[in-house]
């Protein structure tokens, strides 16, 4: 049998020494992850009905109204080809939050499923934290900081010419 997946989840926080807090009646717990980058505040959701993990980081701030729309250009560039998890920016509050997800079909829910999703989301928020709170506090332009980002990106990992020209070396 097949272990309920709301319960792995917080077996999850509690080996990892996590502090979090379980909200029942929606089946979500709340942490506070501190990253390189900074420290925001996370909340993992079962939906039993739909059977869908769900991971959110949240911005650790609210987008003044003046910035959102060059937020919104910025996190849609963002999301461009990104194939694990995407950007949400509520523009009535100003929330901006990462959200990374898993179907998991017959209530499968695993400790490495967790692990990935909330691992993913963790990473891809603390590259890119930097880069979004700059924009709120600065006029650097969307594509500007766009072009930062996948610089940062190709520092980080190298570009595909960099590997295919290493492997020619004899």
């Amino acid at each position: 049998m097949r272990a309920n997946p709301m319960e792995t989840i917080l077996e999850y926080f509690n080996e990892l020494d996590w502090d979090h807090r379980f909200y029942p009646e929606d089946g979500s717990v709340d942490a506070t992850y501190n990253g390189s980058n900074g420290t925001w505040q996370c909340r993992a959701v079962w939906d039993g009905q739909a059977e869908i993990f769900t991971f959110y980081s949240f911005l650790p701030l609210t987008i003044p109204i003046e910035k959102r729309y060059v937020l919104m250009e910025l996190v849609t560039r963002l999301n461009l080809g990104q194939r694990y998890g995407d950007f949400e920016l509520d523009l009535n509050t100003g929330s901006l939050a990462l959200k990374t997800y898993l179907l998991c079909r017959e209530h499968s829910l695993n400790r490495e499923q967790i692990n990935d999703a909330i691992g993913g989301n963790l990473a891809l928020l603390d590259d890119h934290l930097h880069l979004l709170i700059k924009m709120v506090y600065t006029d650097l332009s969307p594509l500007e900081a766009y072009e930062e980002a996948m610089l940062d990106e190709e520092h980080r990992f190298g570009t595909e010419d960099e590997e295919a020209d290493g492997d020619d070396e004899d």
